[in-house]
């Protein structure tokens, strides 16, 4: 299982721009601050779905659901009941 599982981190998914771009629902985008995936690799994400929202949760690893199970589903509560696209005070990423 380990052995695969190192081998999917190194391979997969293979999803490029254009395909982050298709996606027309809403996502939710959620890493810790000490995860093994880059941040620049989460940011990317973050910012090739149309309709996203980015969470970084400090003094989380990987493992983030596991270590603040309550922060993740305040998090989630909060996503899957807000209005998207959300309305911020100072929009900046959203002012498009």
């Amino acid at each position: 299982v380990a052995t695969k599982g190192v081998r999917l981190f190194g391979t997969e998914p293979e999803l490029t721009r254009d395909d982050l771009a298709r996606v027309q629902v809403p996502v939710l985008v959620m890493a810790g601050d000490d995860d093994v995936t880059p941040l620049s690799h989460t940011v990317s994400l973050f910012e090739g779905v149309g309709e996203a929202q980015l969470a970084i949760l400090p003094g989380a690893s990987h493992m983030l659901p596991m270590e603040q199970p309550r922060e993740v589903a305040g998090l989630i509560g909060r996503f899957l009941g807000s209005a998207v696209p959300p309305v911020t005070m100072m929009p900046n990423a959203r002012s498009t």
